[in-house]
């Protein structure tokens, strides 16, 4: 219609404000103020009704530069403006998030005395909420007159920026005072309010007041309330929200479905996320690429990897570009499966997709190869970062050496460590403690604890993993006096000491063979609150097998028993051990038999230290009655075993059992 005018050789007003109003329904801004420059042109100045319809069709395409432009003309040429005009313009800078433009708009309506309608009102409060300056909105909402319920729907949705959740409750009761009715607009930006505050029960407490009014239930509303929800992780409520919308006649979207993966915490409800997807396939809802990714974050489990790998292939079959998170997602959920190879592919499959390659995937990808012992591939995707011209970050460095530490390449870690502290950056403690630990591994105690010593020197504040770290090293030099040392730094640093400290401290004990010392520090532990294990026990009781205090090792066994810590086969040797050294053969055929009653196997090294314990005594018949039980296990003694049990019936002058031996180690040599 607007270009047949066009083509008429004679227009008037009427004609031109006719084809300007079409333009402006259609959002053809350019157009309408094309028209305006052929009225003048044609010397026919615009007159106030055409200049409305041409700010009106900047409002619709939201072209508030062209809105200020055309007030700024009108004001200095005429027509003036009149409080049509100027609401126009207010609502295209709502549609653009202008608020300056806005505020200056009121004032220039102002300062001409133009009556500041409810409409523009309402107009500059929603530019000043969606840009955040609440504040601004709310003096503005003070000032309208008559208030409306898009006015108290702009003010709830600009006081949703406010640190007081209270300040959206207290306005959706004063709209009731006015005797205003909420909408479902009102209830949606009053839950959002809640959510943002993260005050979720208050959101469902609305919830259920709009069910009690007129207002119709809405996936808008629900959606909003499932957000208020998902902010403090609460997944129960969403998903209840989810199942009950069919019972209204409500259809979720795929934002509701969104939502409802982003309160699943990630790594323990994998199976709920996959059920999610689930019925939003079923309901024909294809879910974007954010949402397989929330879902792709719930299967990091060492189990789920496949999953993850599924969802990442459906993302590249529909055609979807996964981003950086999203093939990280991927990347740990492989890592923690072990599949270091798979992680590693993802990598680059990344690079071949152009997904920009950044420093978090790496690290990924590198703990999944310390997991799998893969330091040559961690230091693979190391140099990989370096030549795509990234930056290595301490974190980066961190992940290497974790590798290699992982892989007792301490020569390596200490490489990557010394790299690190000449590039200037600050270490971190998580590299120190795995470069520490590398040494330790390798044997390398000197090298391990000189490093503690730097990092001590940069002023780092060591963690539990640290000091675990150090005192590996002092294990691995049977340094028993430095472990003790670094236990009560520990307490007086505050550092949380674990049952792995203790017992890695009990352990350089009885490597030293200093069982009163392992004594005292398993005291320490249970002061302390931690548990001892079976592990702790058997190496305290190793300590009492180097001194012989079979006592002790005896006590230890049975505070065992009754404790929580179940001793086993290396409880029972460690036992067993002590009391052969200390000769003592009832007490080692009473442990034979306590074994049995606690369902442990007894190993071709407990029968060894029980024969041994009872040859010592002459008790050759203890010795045939092993060595039958032996046999009956399965277990094949050793040629030591059978001369040992030999040597007691040879002294007993018991001549046949001795060649009866002496055939069954035959028999076994052929075995």
């Amino acid at each position: 219609e607007a270009v047949g005018l066009l083509l008429q050789e004679r227009l008037g007003y009427e004609e031109f404000t006719i084809a300007m109003a079409s333009l402006g329904r259609k959002s053809l801004w350019q157009e309408a103020l094309g028209l305006m420059g052929e009225m003048r042109h044609r010397g026919l100045p615009p007159d106030l009704v055409s200049c409305n319809c041409a700010m009106a069709a900047c409002k619709d395409g939201g072209k508030w530069q062209h809105a200020t432009q055309l007030l700024e003309d009108m004001d200095r040429q005429g027509p003036c403006p009149d409080a049509t005009t100027c609401s126009a313009a207010l609502s295209a800078c709502k549609d653009s998030g202008r608020w300056e433009a806005a505020l200056a708009f009121v004032h220039f309506m102002q300062e001409r005395k133009l009556e500041l309608d409810t409409v523009a009102c309402n107009a500059a409060i929603s530019v000043c909420a969606a840009s955040s300056h609440w504040e601004l909105a709310l003096c503005l909402f003070l000032a309208t007159r008559p208030r409306t319920e898009a006015t108290y729907n702009a003010a709830i949705t600009a006081s949703g920026k406010a640190p007081d959740w209270r300040l959206a409750m207290q306005l959706f009761e004063d709209m009731q005072e006015e005797l205003l009715h909420p909408n479902a607009i009102t209830y949606s930006v009053t839950i959002n309010a809640c959510g943002a505050a993260l005050f979720w029960q208050q959101g469902l407490h609305l919830l259920q007041l709009m069910r009690r009014s007129s207002c119709k239930l809405n996936a808008i509303t629900c959606s909003a309330a499932a957000a208020a929800c998902a902010h403090m992780a609460t997944w129960r409520p969403v998903l209840s929200l989810l199942d009950g919308l069919p019972g209204h006649g409500i259809t979720a979207d795929g934002v509701a479905y969104s939502t409802g993966l982003s309160a699943l915490p990630e790594d323990r409800h994998w199976r709920r996320a996959l059920g999610l997807l689930g019925t939003a396939r079923r309901r024909g809802l294809r879910l974007s690429a954010a949402s397989l990714s929330l879902a792709m974050g719930s299967c990091t489990s060492d189990a789920q990897w496949p999953q993850a790998a599924l969802l990442l292939d459906e993302l590249h079959s529909r055609g979807l570009r996964p981003g950086a998170a999203t093939c990280s997602a991927a990347t740990f959920a492989c890592g923690a499966g072990g599949r270091w190879l798979r992680a590693a592919l993802l990598l680059e499959g990344a690079t071949g997709r152009a997904v920009e390659v950044d420093a978090v995937m790496c690290n990924t990808a590198m703990g999944a190869c310390r997991g799998g012992m893969q330091w040559e591939a961690a230091l693979g995707l190391l140099h990989q970062l370096r030549s795509g011209l990234q930056e290595v970050g301490v974190v980066t460095f961190g992940a290497a050496i974790s590798a290699c530490e992982r892989a007792s390449r301490w020569r390596e870690a200490l490489a990557l460590w010394q790299e690190l502290c000449g590039s200037g950056s600050v270490p971190s403690v998580v590299a120190c403690s795995a470069v520490v630990s590398a040494c330790a591994r390798a044997g390398q105690w000197e090298r391990g604890l000189s490093l503690w010593t730097e990092l001590q020197a940069l002023g780092l504040r060591a963690d539990t993993l640290a000091f675990n770290a150090a005192l590996a090293s002092c294990e691995a030099g049977r340094q028993w006096e430095l472990a003790v040392g670094l236990l009560e730094e520990m307490q007086r640093e505050r550092v949380d000491c674990s049952t792995a400290t203790f017992s890695s401290a009990i352990s350089t004990c009885e490597k030293a063979q200093r069982w009163d010392v392992a004594l005292a520090l398993l005291a320490c532990m249970r002061r302390a609150g931690s548990s001892p294990d079976a592990i702790v026990y058997s190496a305290v009781m190793t300590a009492c097998e180097w001194t012989r205090e079979w006592r002790g090792a005896l006590g230890l066994l049975d505070e065992m028993a009754r404790g929580r810590a179940v001793p086993d086969e290396i409880a029972f040797n460690a036992a067993v051990s002590t009391c052969e050294k200390s000769r003592q053969w009832s007490q080692t055929m009473a442990l034979m038999c306590e074994m049995q009653r606690h369902d442990v196997q007894p190993s071709s090294v407990t029968y060894d230290a029980a024969v041994r314990a009872c040859a010592a005594h002459l008790n050759a018949a203890a010795c045939l009655e092993l060595l039958a039980a032996m046999r009956l296990a399965g277990l094949v003694p050793a040629a030591t075993t059978v001369d040992v049990a030999a040597g007691a019936c040879e002294r007993r002058l018991q001549c046949f059992p001795v060649l009866m031996l002496l055939r069954d180690v035959q028999r076994a040599v052929q075995a």
